[in-house]
């Protein structure tokens, strides 16, 4: 198991997360487990009598190795005897699991016979983001106090606004653009260097600002 230092808190829920990768991660997507458990029987009839392993789904049929299969019997029985708090996330054939326990993740990845990726937080880290003010941790001080994400669309005095401002925001040129052109904006962000300016694009976009996040350095950079 790779061990990876996070600065985030995933979801702004969970602390912890297990990355695998399998063939079968797709099955487990939404937790629609009936059907993760309809694939696997269907796979385990094979597996049984020594057949190659084979997943069909409508017009594709793809191979499934040994090992996968094994694993994802693992993951979804671990999946079916957890009664806490959990998240996945499929980006096949990478599948994301997100919990507070621990000691559950570390379960799963003894039982696993693929390499995986575990990620936490430094507890210097975790602090910080266990704080009431969300914050987005960087790796070396920059110019801007607040990180502020974007939804659905601006109103066109904010673009104009980004152009005679350029040293108190700091924003990528293809949400620019995309802001220029027809206000969309969702899922964009950008940089602001004081809570000053933060206030008053408040009063220009507050209602299409999706989250605001405080700036701080990596605090174990250089230690």
């Amino acid at each position: 198991m790779q061990n990876i230092n996070s600065n985030t808190k995933f979801y702004d829920k969970y602390w912890y997360k297990l990355e695998i990768c399998n063939s079968l991660a797709h099955i487990f997507r939404e937790k629609n487990f009936a059907y993760a458990q309809s694939c696997l029987e269907t796979i385990e009839q094979d597996y049984n009598v020594g057949k190659e392993l084979l997943l069909k789904r409508a017009f594709i049929t793809t191979p499934i190795s040994i090992s996968n299969f094994l694993d994802a019997k693992v993951l979804y029985n671990s999946f079916m005897h957890n009664q806490e708090d959990y998240a996945i996330r499929v980006a096949s054939p990478t599948i994301g699991i997100y919990s507070n326990n621990k000691d559950w993740l570390f379960d799963i990845n003894k039982k696993i016979k693929t390499e995986s990726k575990f990620y936490q937080p430094l507890d210097c880290v975790k602090t910080l983001l266990g704080t009431n003010t969300p914050v987005v941790i960087v790796k070396r001080p920059i110019p801007y106090k607040y990180r502020v994400t974007l939804k659905n669309r601006v109103p066109p005095e904010f673009a104009k606004w980004i152009a005679t401002n350029q040293t108190k925001i700091k924003i990528g040129s293809t949400a620019y653009d995309h802001i220029n052109k027809n206000g969309w904006a969702h899922g964009y962000y950008f940089y602001v260097t004081t809570e000053k300016v933060l206030s008053l694009l408040s009063i220009l976009i507050g209602a299409n600002i999706q989250r605001v996040e405080e700036v701080v350095v990596d605090p174990n950079i250089d230690k």
